[in-house]
């Protein structure tokens, strides 16, 4: 589903069309809560608070790191829509 929406976002011609954000609304719940239920089986249950805490540290880095990278490559490239691509 992400990489069909990131695709169709990348060629997309008028603001109408970014009803796109509502079909990623539709996984994003699911992927979250898949991810941190396998996680919790693949941790120690004496270490968890560590192992979660390490767990929610990656995704505060992943939400400054994300926007950075995507910036960086739409200022090096001069195009915004090729930067959703990578």
């Amino acid at each position: 589903m992400y990489v069909f929406v990131s695709i169709y976002a990348a060629f997309m011609t008028s603001p109408l069309e970014s009803t796109w954000s509502r079909d990623v609304g539709l996984v994003q719940g699911g992927v979250q809560l898949l991810s941190r239920s396998y996680f919790a089986r693949l941790v120690p249950p004496e270490r968890a608070g560590e192992f979660f805490g390490f767990y929610n540290m990656l995704g505060e880095f992943a939400a400054i790191i994300g926007p950075l990278l995507v910036g960086t490559v739409s200022y090096l490239t001069g195009s915004p829509r090729l930067s959703i691509l990578r």
